[in-house]
């Protein structure tokens, strides 16, 4: 609420985000303990620590006190009350907060818990200069750099809070630059950790582009930009669950390190991101999943295999003979959070064979699978709807010219419905509110859905009715091209 007051100037945000913060840091922070409770065992819940956060899941959240060195560490909300209102308070309770830290957090590893706690010492430290906790930082940040995996990737969810972006600004790191753009482009491959399934990840690829200016991030982060916002003005309809629209959840953040970026560099040009929601069918005892892939140049191109449980398979070549067989079944699964999230296997290079067509890419595992797509940097790529009809929150649709007018049913798999917005290869776009629209194939028979990615936990279910049966869908308009009459 602070940030859209300094923004808009509109005071509804600004008491708003004092009657949050006078809550929170009354209920939501200990301030009182004896000797008893504060070396009491066993230490969650029961323990109160002057300073650590009451984060108790029962009736009475002020009951604990002891979630100290917390992944939910905030203190920069305290001090925007402080300078807001002139009242001290807020400076008092983020000095408890940061003496529990002293006393009783040391590095345990690369986590969000420690993400939080280092972008909070290193706000805190902006705002104080306080010396002391130069040592802790610094270590700190060592300790969230092991987590970085040889594919630039994190393992954990590291990208709960701004500790990397905060530490680079601190102390212009040439380590920190360098973690920094390696993370930003295991993204653009595909995986960068929890955050490309959980929360967001526009704040690193924002960064990376402020620090290094590369073309590849701002296109990306445009992109990123643009499937995030497209159905924000329509989704006032919800005021009271605003963490399902376009701009919940985890975004917010990231926007403000976006905007930064698009006053200080611009690009025409933009990347659609890649989506880690296609799923895996079964198949004769196997889990299956199929890509093909339209080269028109014959030119070299490279495959980029991500996703849950590596597994194995082949490509066919257009002559329809198998032109490379892989397996990355060796590689670990991985699983932060105790649940299998995706990883990158590998890369597959296609050398320039005197040959244009249809390539055909073929993945397999024993068990169950979500896959990154799409596979190829910019080149036309389309996949088979799943049986059950069920895709990523972005969709595009290749209908036959002239055949009358379909019907589509883009519906979330949960939560409520939120408004669409359609996008269409002549550039223009609508939005509905209701399902089905209609999409006449004699204006427009290539278009594109862009849902809300929090609507249905990312995947919506899809039914198209009309003269043809529609079998492939891919995630761009661009790179959509005809299969035949299926």
């Amino acid at each position: 609420p602070y940030l859209l007051y300094v923004r808009s100037g509109d005071s509804f945000y600004l008491i708003e985000g004092i009657r949050q913060t006078r809550k929170i840091f009354d209920l939501g922070y200990c301030h009182y303990t004896t000797e008893k409770y504060e070396n009491f065992n066993p230490w969650y819940p029961y323990r109160k620590i002057v300073g650590a956060l009451c984060d108790y899941k029962g009736y009475v959240p002020w009951f604990s006190g002891a979630r100290v060195g917390d992944y939910n560490s905030m203190v920069d909300f305290l001090y925007w009350y402080t300078y807001l209102t002139g009242d001290e308070r807020g400076r008092e309770v983020a000095e408890e907060w940061w003496k529990s830290t002293e006393k009783y957090v040391h590095p345990s590893g690369s986590n969000r818990s420690e993400a939080g706690t280092l972008a909070s010492t290193i706000f805190l430290y902006s705002e104080t200069q306080n010396k002391k906790m130069i040592p802790f930082i610094h270590e700190y940040f060592e300790s969230m750099c092991k987590g970085q995996t040889k594919y630039g990737y994190f393992n954990e969810w590291q990208n709960y809070a701004p500790w990397l972006e905060r530490y680079y600004d601190l102390t212009k790191s040439e380590k920190a630059k360098k973690i920094l753009e390696r993370w930003a482009n295991s993204f653009l491959n595909g995986w960068g950790g929890i955050s490309s399934k959980w929360g967001h990840y526009l704040n690193i690829i924002a960064k990376a582009a402020s620090v290094s200016g590369e073309e590849k991030f701002l296109k990306y982060g445009k992109g990123i930009r643009i499937e995030e916002t497209l159905t924000a003005p329509e989704n006032y309809i919800f005021p009271d669950d605003f963490y399902r629209t376009s701009l919940g959840h985890y975004l917010i953040y990231g926007l403000i390190y976006w905007l930064d970026v698009e006053k200080r560099f611009s690009t025409k040009e933009f990347i659609w991101p890649r989506t880690t929601w296609y799923p895996s069918q079964l198949k004769e005892g196997k889990y299956i999943v199929e890509i093909y892939i339209l080269d028109e140049k014959d030119g070299e191109f490279k495959i980029l295999l991500a996703g849950q449980r590596p597994g194995k398979g082949h490509i066919i070549g257009p002559s329809g003979k198998v032109i490379n067989n892989f397996d990355f079944t060796d590689i670990p699964p991985h699983r932060p959070h105790g649940s299998y999230s995706m990883a990158k296997w590998g890369e597959i290079k296609i050398p320039s064979d005197g040959k244009k067509g249809i390539y055909k890419v073929v993945c397999e595992n024993s068990k169950y699978y979500r896959f990154v797509i799409p596979v190829t940097e910019n080149m036309p790529e389309i996949y088979p709807l799943p049986e059950n009809r069920i895709i990523p929150y972005r969709a595009a649709f290749y209908l036959p010219k002239n055949t009358g007018k379909y019907k589509i049913y883009f519906t979330p798999v949960v939560n409520i419905n939120l408004p669409l917005c359609v996008l269409y290869e002549d550039g223009g776009k609508n939005f509905f509110k209701e399902i089905p629209f209609t999409v006449d194939t004699s204006k427009n028979n290539k278009f594109m859905v862009v849902g809300c990615k929090y609507a249905g936990k990312g995947y919506y279910k899809i039914e198209i009715k009309g003269q043809r049966e529609i079998n492939y869908f891919s995630v761009d308009i661009k790179r959509l091209f005809k299969m035949g009459r299926k």
